[in-house]
């Protein structure tokens, strides 16, 4: 008998074989539209167009696992006395590891693209991020956001830095839909075409296509098709690194399923307004968070004005200068000085609920000010609670 319940087996008749196994034919219409209801004998020319159906159905079913397998090798199996020891290969020192998958997320207006635009054209030319080695590599751009203004802020940057040779920085000034079979094999291709050590997807939002970033299960699947994209040349790993937008509720990280956060490599974020930002490492799988990182948007003249248009400007990002006088500038911070003023002693779980902060962003802020001789902490035996205090002349 076959998989549909069609043909009979020996000495059983096509009509029986119909009337035991009518389920069968339960959200296959093509199937139930030929073979009837099950109530007569199946004549031959219909069971001879059954059969050519289910062959196709076959081929589809046969297709389809071998696109799903076609970029997988089976993995290495080691005994535990040949593991060897991580060293970091880093793409970027500290915060990207070569061959891993992460995020860096951010709300509207934090300078993604401007940090991810440093990034790349740093790596494109093997120059020092602000101090940081970088690996030399191609990299690979997806800028489905923002495309019209990428070419003001890439001259910005040479302007700024250095001239960047020909096909070292890629931009694909469109959305690749990664919920489609047929445009991450596109990309994929791209990969390999221009051999791409550094893959940015600019935005998560633009480029998901159909999928719902809200659903753990579409999240799972865009994140296997950015490992996957990851290994399109084999050993020769490529770093896939998505720019991702935060919720409403800005505390909770990158927007949608919890999944974005926890199924990645590393996960950077990014917060501030009005040209002052902070890049905080929220994760890293296998190497320890970053120190934070403060930068402003230095404006930078493209094109000079003409009798027939108006200068063009753009920004690059450089480092915020540092000390108390930054500490003490922010909003956020006046906020911490504020609370602690009033509350004296107060916990980082009571901060926490009373200024809507997220606790780990909160934790290394207040670790920050303290090193910097706003605050201080009281620990009454180890692994207590800290209580916090204001002090010194930037916090009053």
């Amino acid at each position: 008998m076959s998989r549909y319940g069609v043909t009979a087996a020996p000495g059983q008749t096509a009509c029986r074989a119909h009337r035991v196994d009518r389920r069968a034919y339960e959200g296959k219409p093509e199937l139930q539209a030929i073979a009837g209801d099950g109530k007569a004998y199946v004549p031959e020319e219909r069971e001879q167009r059954i059969q050519a159906i289910i062959a196709e159905q076959d081929d589809r079913d046969e297709a389809r696992r071998q696109r799903a397998t076609r970029n997988w090798s089976p993995p290495a199996c080691k005994d535990s006395r040949d593991l060897t020891l991580h060293h970091p290969d880093w793409v970027i020192q500290d915060y990207i590891e070569r061959g891993t998958v992460g995020l860096l997320v951010g709300a509207y207006g934090t300078a993604k693209t401007f940090l991810a635009l440093d990034w790349a054209c740093c790596a494109a030319t093997g120059r020092r991020w602000h101090g940081h080695k970088v690996r030399l590599g191609n990299v690979l751009y997806v800028v489905a956001e923002g495309a019209q203004g990428i070419g003001n802020r890439k001259t910005a940057w040479e302007i700024t830095n250095t001239v960047i040779e020909k096909d070292a920085v890629v931009f694909i000034t469109g959305t690749v839909p990664l919920d489609n079979p047929a445009a991450v094999d596109w990309l994929r291709q791209k990969i390999i075409y221009y051999e791409a050590d550094i893959l940015f997807i600019d935005t998560i939002a633009r480029n998901k296509g159909g999928a719902a970033e809200n659903e753990g299960d579409d999240v799972g699947k865009l994140i296997e098709v950015m490992y996957g994209l990851r290994d399109a040349r084999g050993e020769n790993m490529t770093t896939v690194t998505g720019l991702h937008h935060t919720g409403k509720d800005k505390n909770r990280g990158a927007r949608g399923s919890s999944g974005w956060s926890c199924d990645v490599d590393f996960l950077h974020e990014l917060d501030g307004k009005d040209s002052n930002f902070t890049l905080r490492t929220e994760k890293m799988k296998d190497s320890g968070k970053a120190a934070p990182w403060r930068f402003t948007l230095h404006e930078v003249e493209v094109s000079a004005a003409t009798e027939d248009q108006e200068a063009i400007t753009s920004c690059v990002i450089e480092p915020a200068a540092a000390g108390p006088a930054w500490e003490a500038a922010e909003k956020d911070d006046e906020q911490i000085f504020a609370h602690l003023r009033e509350h004296q002693g107060d916990t980082l779980r009571n901060m926490v609920t009373a200024l809507g902060r997220n606790r780990s962003n909160l934790s290394g802020r207040l670790n920050e000010l303290e090193i910097a001789g706003n605050v201080r902490s009281e620990q009454a035996r180890s692994g207590a609670a800290k209580h916090w205090f204001v002090q010194g002349v930037d916090a009053i």
